[in-house]
């Protein structure tokens, strides 16, 4: 089949790319759409064709605020109005978002395109936007977006419920798992934890909310000195969010020199030396279905403690008592953490449990295998021969 992947912000760049590849490795003709690459990003032949069709004008790069996002939105209008014409050109059997960032516009197109091919949607969040408040009605939007797709992907089984209680019909919802992201092994320069040193505790990703780096923060509190002593943490990611409320409370906590924001794009080299050299990764999440960088960091066997919710719960449930905490509550992070920190052997013990499920996973040819037979499933193509059942997917089903 040939297959348009649209990703127009790449929101999730490392998951597309492992995507387009298995898709390719299976035979299908690739192309995904998106923005230009920027530095420390790539895109490997073995993925297929790549086009930056979104955001290429400077004023969608430059500044910042409601100019640069003004300047994004306009572009955003007038791409989509031309992708129509791009997409006849290229033929395509299934036309498969990965996002809708614009969604109220990205809702309004989805019926052109559907005249070109089947429209797939993967809603990677299925709660719109991690429940933001000043976004209620691009959530809005995101649910239209769901409605006017042929067939919607989530990640779990609790997404997959959030949807069909939401009015999106449940006969065109299937659910694929997140597969693993990153081999595993530490990239170049990455400094391996050393057990007798402080303990580095690392947040990693786009700084949002919904994140709950403040949990984080609080938790340090709320540890005994002893163990707070030996602590260095390291919250750092693209900041999409004010820092400087954060920053305050870390300061009024007199944890300045245990807890470090760097707010900054952390490009895929620098992302890695980090999670390879974590000797405790935390995901205090408010909300999520799956974490691409849960899935990234998983196979580098680092010990994890995390929210009890979303794909968290799936992927952890083995190791639930010593890994998984109710989501925005601090003392049980700390809880949590304050073994992990004072135990190296614990540490190890619990990384290896970690690395043990990454081995469990199922990986990128099944989820292209699943990809593959809802695609089928609206194309009337066959899937590829001899395809075996996939085990990071269910079957759509009423």
């Amino acid at each position: 089949m040939k297959v348009v992947l649209i990703d127009p912000s790449l929101f999730t760049l490392p998951y597309d790319r492992a995507l387009a590849a298995a898709l390719v490795d299976r035979g299908h003709r690739v192309t995904t759409v998106g923005r230009p690459l920027g530095d420390g990003e790539s895109w490997p032949e073995a993925a297929g064709d790549y086009r930056a069709l979104f955001y290429r004008g400077r004023a969608c790069t430059a500044g910042r605020g409601a100019r640069r996002s003004l300047a994004k939105g306009l572009d955003h209008l007038a791409t989509l109005a031309r992708l129509p014409g791009h997409l006849a050109g290229l033929a395509p059997d299934v036309v498969h978002f990965q996002w809708a960032p614009l969604p109220a516009a990205d809702a309004l197109a989805i019926p052109r395109l559907a005249r070109i091919a089947p429209v797939v949607l993967t809603m990677h969040d299925t709660v719109p936007f991690n429940g933001d408040p000043t976004a209620r009605l691009q959530g809005l939007g995101a649910l239209a977006v769901c409605r006017r797709a042929d067939r919607v992907i989530v990640h779990t089984e609790e997404g997959r419920a959030r949807l069909a209680d939401a009015g999106v019909d449940p006969a065109k919802l299937a659910r694929i798992g997140h597969g693993p992201l990153g081999g595993g092994t530490p990239a170049p320069g990455a400094v391996p934890p050393d057990p007798d040193g402080p303990v580095t505790i690392r947040l990693l990703g786009k700084l949002k909310p919904y994140k709950g780096a403040d949990v984080l923060v609080e938790a340090i509190a709320r540890l005994p000195d002893a163990l707070k002593a030996r602590v260095r943490v390291e919250i750092a990611g693209e900041a999409h969010m004010d820092p400087a409320p954060l920053e305050r409370r870390i300061a009024e906590l007199g944890l300045g020199e245990r807890i470090r924001v760097e707010p900054g794009f952390l490009a895929e080299a620098d992302f890695d030396r980090r999670l390879a050299g974590a000797d405790i990764l935390a995901f205090p999440y408010r909300r999520i279905d799956a974490s691409g960088v849960m899935a990234a960091c998983m196979a580098h066997g680092r010990p994890v403690v995390a929210s009890d919710l979303g794909s968290f719960a799936d992927l952890l449930e083995p190791v639930r008592d010593c890994a998984l905490v109710p989501p925005g509550d601090p003392d049980a992070l700390a809880a949590a953490l304050a073994p992990l920190i004072a135990d190296a052997d614990r540490r190890a013990a619990l990384g290896a449990e970690v690395a043990a499920l990454a081995r469990r996973m199922g990986g990128w040819d099944d989820a292209a295998r699943a990809t593959e037979a809802c695609y089928a499933a609206l194309t009337g193509a066959p899937a590829n021969a001899g395809a075996a059942p996939a085990r990071l997917a269910t079957e759509a089903r009423p």
